[in-house]
C-alpha cells in the first residue's frame, strides 16, 4: 500500500478541483449565456394593443415627407411597405383627368393594397337622398326640358327623396395624443378626398322635345379637413397584429402631402 503523502487530503482535492473548474466549464456556460442573450434580443416581447397617435416609443418612423401633384391626364402615388418585403401594403393615390367637355376631374385617394391593411374608422347607416329639379323652355326651334339631381347624403328638403339606405364604412381623422386601439374598428375600404362631383350633360330628342340631363352629388357628412396635418389610424397584421398612423395634409382633391407614417415595431 503507498502511504498517503502529507498534505494531499480534502483541502488539496478542493484547490486542485477549484483551480482547474473554470477551464472546465467555461466553455458550456459561455455558450449558455450567449443563447440566452441571444433570446432576449430577438424576443421583443407581445405588441401592445393601444398606442397613442404622435408617440414615437416602440414605434418605426419613417419622417420622409413626400408630395403628390400630379400631371394633367396623368397620376402620382406614394407606395408604403411596412413588413419590406418588396410588396406595397398602402397607397396614396391622385389622378388628374378630364377633356375641354369634360372638364377637370380627380380621384384622390388612401387605398389598402392587401387584407393585411386596415383602416381605423366607423360604420354608420347611411342614407342617400335625391332632389329632383325639373325646367321648361322653348325657343322659336324647340322645346326644352332640363332635369337636374342632386344627390346628398342629407336631406335639404322636406321633398327629397330616399333613393336607399345602407351600411357603409368611413375612415375617422385622429389628433395627436389620441388613442389608437386593437379593439377599435378597421376595415380595408378605400378612404376618399372626393365629396363634390357632377356628372357630364345628357342631352337626347323625344317626343318634340330636347332633354338635358345632369346629376350632381355631394357626399361630404363625414368629411375630412382639408388644409391642415390629419392623423389616419391603421392596423397592419405581420404574424401579429400592428398598429400605426399616417400622417398627412389634403391641401386639395389635386394635392396631398404625406409628412411621415409610424409602425409598432
Amino acid at each position: 500500500m503507498n502511504p498517503i503523502r502529507p498534505g494531499f487530503g480534502l483541502n488539496s482535492l478542493f484547490r486542485c478541483c477549484y483551480r482547474h473548474f473554470p477551464r472546465l466549464i467555461f466553455p458550456g456556460w459561455f455558450i449558455v449565456l450567449l443563447l440566452c442573450s441571444c433570446s432576449k434580443d430577438n424576443d421583443s416581447g407581445p405588441l401592445s394593443n393601444e398606442i397613442t397617435i404622435g408617440n414615437y416609443k416602440d414605434m418605426y418612423v419613417d419622417g420622409t415627407v413626400k408630395t403628390i401633384d400630379p400631371p394633367y391626364n396623368g397620376y402620382e402615388e406614394i407606395l408604403l411597405d411596412f413588413d419590406k418585403n418588396d410588396s406595397a401594403d398602402l397607397r396614396l393615390l391622385v389622378v388628374m383627368y378630364g377633356s375641354p367637355g369634360m372638364g377637370i376631374r380627380y380621384m384622390s385617394e388612401v387605398q389598402s393594397l392587401n387584407k393585411h391593411t386596415t383602416f381605423y374608422g366607423v360604420y354608420t347607416t347611411d342614407t342617400v337622398f335625391m332632389n329632383r329639379v325639373i325646367g321648361n323652355f322653348s325657343d322659336e326651334y324647340n322645346n326644352y326640358q332640363s332635369i337636374t339631381d342632386y344627390y346628398s347624403c342629407r336631406r335639404k328638403n322636406t321633398t327629397d327623396q330616399i333613393i336607399s339606405i345602407g351600411n357603409a364604412f368611413h375612415a375617422l381623422d385622429l389628433n395627436k395624443n389620441d388613442k389608437l386601439r386593437l379593439t377599435d374598428t378597421f376595415s380595408a375600404e378605400t378612404v376618399s378626398f372626393i365629396y363634390q362631383w357632377n356628372s357630364p350633360l345628357l342631352d337626347y330628342f323625344e317626343n318634340d322635345t330636347v332633354y338635358r340631363c345632369s346629376s350632381y352629388y355631394e357626399f361630404d357628412c363625414h368629411k375630412m379637413p382639408f388644409g391642415q396635418e390629419i392623423y389616419i389610424g391603421f392596423k397592419f397584421t405581420h404574424k401579429v397584429d400592428h398598429l400605426g398612423w399616417i400622417k398627412i395634409i389634403v391641401q386639395s382633391e389635386a394635392n396631398i402631402s404625406l409628412k411621415e407614417y409610424a409602425v409598432q415595431r
